[in-house]
């Protein structure tokens, strides 16, 4: 007869308690055996088995795959760069919210429409997405920033990710601009935008490209449409850049991937989903704000 090498794999004072164990593994396809051994009842399986039973007996990772990928991706050195040039920014604000430095970063501190900016301060059309006026309003960019900033960085590339910073800041701040003035500062719109792109490439090539686990997708949606209630605390959200944040997002994840080329009619949709998307946000905010945009003021 062949010698079969068994293991112990535990022993229990009480048979109910090895029964369990024995139930349990054979739940999970693993045959065992139980022996009374003095006063105590010993489980004992199969050599070649214990590998699995020590994996069984593991606690199981409640972290999803998705954060899992994206946590072993490096920070990104343009991820990193951009995030200590937030954290500088917002140290001074702490320490002087009056700063000339705050003040060269808004996009503009005079009545005339974008007068710095014409005046040779590009700079201005970019830089309010370093400003940020609390705890709460840094830490929760930051920690966004810097999943879906190294997303893109690792897995499209640097040029891909500065590319995207720079347009998704210089729309989203332009249209919150026109919307409300010039007093809003923060990165929201540009990773609403970078979640946009992320979500077009995900659903276009599935297999392909990273994206966030779906509930985390689904509570950015929800924190998204929540701040259109314009009540209490989100009366103060850049919505407009938010809005036009996503949809630049979209549109240069249509344009990155040339869907346009390989499926029209889907281009076609995505194209016309961002489309909707700024034109029921610009009525919201329309009537939000009294019918009065800020841009009136130059026409």
């Amino acid at each position: 007869m062949e010698d079969i090498s068994k293991k112990v794999v535990d022993h229990f004072r009480d048979e109910s308690m090895a029964k369990e164990v024995q139930n349990f593994l054979k739940d999970n396809g693993i045959n065992s055996w139980i022996e009374l051994r003095e006063d105590s009842y010993f489980v004992l399986a199969l050599e070649e088995d214990i590998p699995r039973i020590i994996e069984l007996q593991r606690p199981k990772n409640t972290i999803s795959k998705e954060w899992m990928a994206i946590r072993s991706l490096p920070y990104g050195k343009y991820n990193l760069i951009f995030s200590i040039l937030c954290a500088i920014v917002f140290i001074i604000y702490l320490a002087d919210p009056n700063s000339f430095i705050l003040d060269k970063l808004f996009i503009t501190r005079r009545v005339g429409f974008l007068e710095e900016f014409f005046l040779g301060q590009y700079w201005r059309i970019i830089s309010p997405i370093f400003i940020h006026f609390g705890f709460m309003h840094f830490f929760f960019n930051m920690m966004w920033m810097k999943d879906l900033g190294k997303i893109i960085e690792n897995h499209h590339g640097p040029k891909i990710y500065i590319t995207l910073i720079v347009v998704l800041a210089a729309i989203s701040n332009l249209g919150q601009y026109l919307t409300i003035g010039p007093n809003f500062g923060g990165v929201s719109g540009v990773l609403f935008g970078l979640l946009g792109f992320l979500w077009i490439c995900k659903v276009y090539e599935p297999d392909k490209n990273l994206f966030i686990p779906k509930h985390d997708f689904i509570l950015m949606v929800i924190w998204f449409l929540v701040c259109f209630s314009g009540v209490g605390f989100f009366k103060h959200i850049a919505n407009m850049a938010h809005a036009l944040g996503l949809v630049s997002g979209i549109i240069f994840a249509i344009f990155y991937n040339k869907i346009w080329e390989k499926d029209f009619k889907k281009g076609l949709m995505y194209f016309l989903g961002a489309l909707v998307i700024t034109i029921l946000s610009t009525i919201i905010e329309y009537y939000k704000m009294n019918q009065n945009f800020y841009f009136k003021i130059f026409l």
